[in-house]
Order: structure tokens, then C-alpha cells, then sequence
């Protein structure tokens, strides 16, 4: 049985509005390339470049000016301070002084992040909005709300006024050696701060009724996702390992466990890289017989989605190259409703042939953003997967200064709290402070034993003075890499960190070019059509040669290869051994790339020559942000939905969330 509970359910929104991103492009540009291709001009030689230098030395001006402009949003400086204070403080001794020009590197940085702010949703990033929606039985699916606007003033005063409330708190500690004396002292004065200010509105309202059927398409997604679990391989790894020793000898207690792991983690093959979620290594190239098996129940999933390359793939056959090459391509971009299809009723097909040791993940939360096929019929891209336990929403909550009633708990909401965030599960991000509970509530890591699941036969925890299962979950947005390492073994041991694509780890790097069409499962398009290229294969500007050169070079290279004027970048960088780190969808290392801006053309340049890129990925921009009919004052949306397995016991708190409304 599933659980869907909608008030779990938080919306991202993007910092400035699309009309950004139509600031940053040229239109006469893309006017002057298109007549070039077409044979209006002289495709090749010097007059068409001359051309083209002659518009970019025309509109540099401009471009400087609708930079400026933009960037001086008081909304777009707060947040690039708290994300880049060193080009924060750049743009203000720009803004100061209109006269000064910056430099190259720093209008590349400040490009890519106004591009960011206009179109990036991702919950990590600095620059989106978060907040909560209201639920309506009827109306449409998703209604956004105009967000409040404070002026200066009042951000000045609440400012003055929190400064003296803190600083007596602060007084009152004294020279007390550590800082946890100050947090403590100060704790009742930040909650009278945030309880006196009124909650913020809902930032959209949204309808049941198209939501539904899309939260029962992801949970199905969330069944057959069970063996692509980035941190699977680590915990069969264990297994074999320590099995032998636990089926003898009984459970060992986590500290025990913990100094055998890290004796032996050191020369355990592939270990460290499969117990970071986010490193990419093949299971069938494994040297554990468990991990290769493994590869077999992945390769068993993804057949699932033939006929998409991802099923060849599987089957061990190169995927499809087809329009790659010196003949013009299918675009990328085409119609909505074009690619795979494949039947929600397979997956979950799939989903029931999977062994006991595939354990199921018992809650997803899923980045949505709305598209609609020319009928009119909803659907929902996925841009990207997280733990889910409500997690998103509480820290949505925790960032705006709301009391938390829902999602992972808050120690001053009551009930009974079988475990809690502290300094030893992990680094809070995002400004929230540890969630540490009173000794007597919490849970001892000296409490927990290493024991064999009676179902899965995998390394699980267990609490030896509760007598019940134990799992840790990271609901944090910091990275399993730079988790402390017990944290992460505690993770891996509890098995719950979804993958961060929905397609699992196929990975983006190869010889040759590789084209994956749009794949659509319901009314949920899992994947976005992209088409990848070893790094040294994408043009670049050559030593000496003109700016106009270089961009009717790389608009015929665009067109045959059929990438979209407006797409994603994604890069594959390489790693430490075999493995490899792929920056997803409008998350931390992606970038919007718009071929007819000639800033973000140079943004893109340069993270193609970084050394370390191997490969890069074009993906479409689903839906466009500057699409037919878009508003430029709209900004850039997607919900988070958390899908969850009616299991009462995987609770944190005092037994469930709430109840199903």
C-alpha cells in the first residue's frame, strides 16, 4: 500500500523570473545565424564573421547593461552573498561604481548565476524560493501565488531589532569555553523571533485531482528504483565481508563494527567508491560475485523500458547513435509526447520479480515540474529524486520560521522520538542547526548492534534496549562524500539514500556520441531527451580564432547534431580511479546554456576546456522557459511530492506521519 500525504508537499521557485533569461540572449543574433545557415548569407569566410563580430562588438554595450541590471535585484545580491560572498562583493563594487568594467572570469560567474537564479529550481541551490501549497480538491494543477515583497527599510529594522535581542543572550554566557552554552542561552530568543512573525503564504495552490494519478505513477517508480540504490553494492559488499563472522557469532555493537570496517576499508576493492552515492562504477565489472548479481536484477530493471537505449544498455549492446554523426539529426527538442512510452504496469511487473535482497525504498521524494502533451494531458517531468520522510518540507519550514507539526520531527513537538540528528549522524546544511535531542530521548550509537535482516539477509541495525530494527536516515542536502564516515556507514547500512537520477547510474561517458530520447512512464517523463559527447568531440574556440567564427562553427555543429538552441549542460568530470561524477539536471554543476547569448556560449567554453571534463551532456530544456507562450514575468517552478510505503514502522517519530486527508 502506498501513503501520499499532499501537505507534505513543498514548491521551489526560481529567484528571478524567466524574463531573465530573455535579458541574457540576443534575438538579433539568433536572427543572423539562422540566415546564415540558411544560405542568406555566406556560410563560410570572412564576410559572415565579419558580420557576427560587428553585431557582438554593436550590443557588448548592452549586454554589460542588462547584466548590471539584473544583478542589482536586491532578492538575486542576497542570495549570491550567502552562495559567492568573493563575487558578491565583486558585483557591489560594481553596482558602485557603473564606470568600472568587470573582469572576464568575474561576467562569466555572474552570468551563470543570474542564469541560475531565473532557472534553476534545485531545494540545495541558494537562489530558489521555498515554500508550502495549498490543496484544492478542483481547479487547476498548480496556481502560483504572487510572493510578498519587503523593502529595505523593514529588512533593516528586523535586522536592528534581532541584533538586540541576540546580544543580550549573548552576554548572559560569559566565557563559557565551546559554543553549545551560546546556542542554548540563545535558543528561546531566535524562537520568540520566529514565533512573532506571521507564517509566509502558500506560494501556490494546487489541485488533487491532477495530482493523484501522478503520486501513484511515483510510487511505482519508487518500487522499481529499489536496485539502482546508489549505496546497495556497499552494503552487499559488508555483507560478504562480515556475514560469515555475525551468522557464528551473533550481532556486534556499532563501535566494534565500526573499527573492523575501518581496519579493512582500506583494502576492500571498490568499497569507498560504492559508498559514495555520488560516484558512478559498473556492477558488472565488479570483483564481488554479490555486486555482479546485483547487475543482473539492474539489467533485468532496465529491460523494462525497452525499447529505450537504457534497455540496451542493459543488455550489454552499445546504446543508439542513430542520427549522430555527419547527416542531419532528429532534433532533441521535439513535440511533447514524442520518444518511449512505456506502461506504469511494467514497472511494477518488474518491481515484483525482485529478490528479498533488493530491499525496497520505503519513502522518495520527487523533484515535478508540469508540462502538458498538445491534447492538453498533464505530465510531470522528474528533475531529480531525494530521501522523503517529509524531510523537504521540514526544512522548508525550519528556513522560513515555522513551527515544524509534520515530517521529521522537531524535539519541542512532543512524542515519543526514537532517534534525532546530532553532531555524530552528520553537518546540518543550509543554516539548520543539528537537531539533537535530550539524552534521555536519544538514541545511543552504542545502543546499536550490526545484525543479519531476517528477510533480505543484508548487515541492518537493531537497538538492543528497544528490541526493534533501527535506520538512519540522511534527510539532509549535503552530499553522502562529505558525510563524516560513520555517518555514511550508518547510512549504507540502513539502506534508504535513493539514486539521484531516475534512469539509475547508466553512465554519460563513451568514445562515441550517445542519443537518448524522451522516456515517458504514465504521466511521468522520467527522462529528458539528451544526446552526450566525449568532451574533445564539442567545438571550443581555437587559438586565434574570432568570436564569429567560432559561434557559426558551433551553430552548425548545433544544428546537425540536432541540439536544441536552449538546453542543460551537464558534465561528467573525471574522479579518483575508474570512477566518474555526473552533475545532474539544474542541480550543483549543471548549468542553463542558451546558444544564442554570447555570455553564456563563453560560460559554456569554459567548462567544456576545464581538464578534468570528459564528457558533456545536452539535455532539453523540459519545459522551455522561454516556450511558446511562456510569460516573462513567470518564474520557473517545480514541486516536491513525497510518496511513501504505508509501513508504521519506519516512522521517526511517535508512529506515522499524518494520516492520508
Amino acid at each position: 500500500m502506498t501513503r501520499w500525504d499532499p501537505e507534505l508537499t513543498v514548491l521551489n521557485r526560481s529567484c528571478l523570473p524567466v524574463g531573465a533569461l530573455a535579458r541574457l540572449r540576443s534575438e538579433p543574433l539568433a536572427r543572423l545565424l539562422d540566415e546564415t545557415l540558411a544560405g542568406g548569407r555566406q556560410a563560410a569566410g570572412t564576410p559572415a564573421a565579419e558580420f557576427v563580430d560587428g553585431l557582438l562588438a554593436d550590443e557588448r554595450v548592452d549586454r554589460l547593461l542588462a547584466v548590471r541590471e539584473l544583478a542589482a535585484d536586491p532578492v538575486f545580491r542576497l542570495a549570491l552573498d550567502r552562495g559567492d560572498p568573493a563575487l558578491a562583493a565583486d558585483l557591489a563594487g560594481w553596482l558602485a561604481d557603473p564606470d568600472r568594467t568587470p573582469g572576464e572570469r568575474t561576467l562569466r560567474d555572474l552570468v551563470r548565476r543570474l542564469s541560475l537564479a531565473a532557472a534553476q529550481t534545485d531545494p540545495g541551490g541558494v537562489f530558489p524560493t521555498s515554500g508550502p501549497v495549498a490543496w484544492v480538491r478542483y481547479g487547476p494543477p498548480v496556481v502560483a501565488h504572487p510572493g510578498p515583497r519587503r523593502t529595505g527599510d523593514d529588512v533593516a529594522e528586523y535586522h536592528d531589532r534581532r541584533v538586540r535581542l541576540l546580544a543580550g543572550a549573548r552576554r548572559s554566557v560569559g566565557s563559557a569555553p565551546g559554543g553549545s552554552g551560546a546556542t542554548r542561552i540563545s535558543a528561546p530568543t531566535v524562537r520568540t523571533i520566529r514565533d512573532r512573525r506571521p507564517p509566509p503564504p502558500p506560494l501556490a495552490t494546487c489541485g488533487t485531482r491532477w495530482w493523484a494519478p501522478v503520486a501513484a505513477d511515483l510510487d511505482a517508480l519508487r518500487g522499481w528504483l529499489a536496485p539502482f540504490a546508489p549505496t546497495l553494492p556497499a552494503r552487499l559488499i559488508l555483507t560478504e565481508l562480515f556475514g560469515a563472522r555475525i551468522r557464528a557469532r551473533g550481532p556486534l555493537p556499532v563501535p566494534e563494527f565500526y573499527r573492523e570496517y575501518q581496519r579493512i576499508a582500506g583494502d576492500a576493492a571498490e568499497l569507498a567508491d560504492w559508498s559514495d552515492p555520488t560516484l558512478y562504477r559498473s556492477t558488472r565489472d565488479s570483483v564481488w560475485p554479490s555486486v555482479r548479481q546485483l547487475g543482473q536484477v539492474v539489467d533485468s530493471a532496465l529491460a523494462a523500458l525497452s525499447p529505450h537505449p537504457a534497455a540496451e544498455h542493459a543488455a550489454g549492446t552499445p546504446a543508439s547513435t542513430a542520427g549522430v554523426g555527419g547527416e542531419a539529426a532528429p532534433a532533441v527538442d521535439a513535440p511533447v509526447g514524442t520518444g518511449v512510452c512505456v506502461e506504469v504496469g511494467v514497472l511494477r511487473a518488474t518491481t515484483a520479480r525482485y529478490p528479498d535482497w533488493v530491499p525496497p525504498l520505503r519513502s522518495l521524494c520527487a523533484g515535478l515540474q508540469i508540462t502538458h502533451t498538445p491534447s492538453g494531458y498533464l505530465q510531470a517531468v522528474v528533475n531529480a529524486l531525494h530521501p522523503g520522510f517529509g524531510a523537504m518540507r521540514a526544512r522548508s519550514d525550519r528556513l522560513a520560521g515555522v513551527r515544524r507539526t509534520i515530517g521529521v520531527p522537531d524535539p519541542s513537538a512532543g512524542g515519543r522520538q526514537v532517534g534525532g540528528r546530532g553532531r555524530w549522524l552528520g553537518v546540518p546544511v543550509s543554516g539548520e542547526p543539528p537537531l539533537v535531542l535530550a539524552d534521555t530521548a536519544r538514541l545511543p550509537v552504542a545502543d546499536l548492534d550490526v545484525h543479519l535482516d531476517d528477510r533480505s539477509g543484508l548487515l541492518a541495525l537493531r537497538s538492543r534496549s528497544r528490541r526493534q530494527p533501527v535506520r538512519v536516515v540522511h534527510t539532509g542536502l549535503l552530499t553522502g562524500s562529505r558525510l563524516p564516515p560513520l555517518s555514511r556507514l550508518l547510512a549504507v547500512l540502513s539502506g534508504e539514500t535513493p539514486p539521484g537520477s531516475p534512469l539509475g547510474r547508466a553512465p554519460e561517458v563513451a568514445e562515441h556520441p550517445h542519443r537518448w530520447p524522451r522516456l515517458t512512464v504514465g504521466q511521468l517523463v522520467l527522462g529528458r531527451a539528451r544526446v552526450s559527447f566525449p568532451a574533445d568531440q564539442v567545438p571550443v574556440a581555437r587559438p586565434g580564432e574570432r568570436d564569429g567564427g567560432y559561434l557559426l562553427r558551433l551553430a552548425r555543429w548545433r544544428a546537425t547534431h540536432g541540439i536544441p538552441r536552449r538546453c542543460f549542460v551537464a558534465l561528467s568530470r573525471r574522479s579518483t580511479g575508474s570512477a566518474t561524477r555526473r552533475c545532474g539536471h539544474g542541480g550543483a554543476g549543471s548549468f542553463y546554456l542558451d546558444f544564442d547569448s554570447w555570455l553564456l556560449v563563453q560560460d559554456f567554453v569554459a567548462a567544456v576546456r576545464r581538464p578534468d571534463t570528459v564528457a558533456v551532456v545536452f539535455e532539453e530544456a523540459l519545459p522551455d522557459p522561454l516556450g511558446h507562450g511562456v510569460d516573462l514575468a513567470d518564474h520557473v517552478t517545480e514541486l516536491l511530492l513525497d510518496v511513501a510505503a504505508d509501513e508504521p514502522s519506519w516512522s521517526v517519530a511517535s508512529g506515522r506521519l499524518p494520516a492520508r486527508r
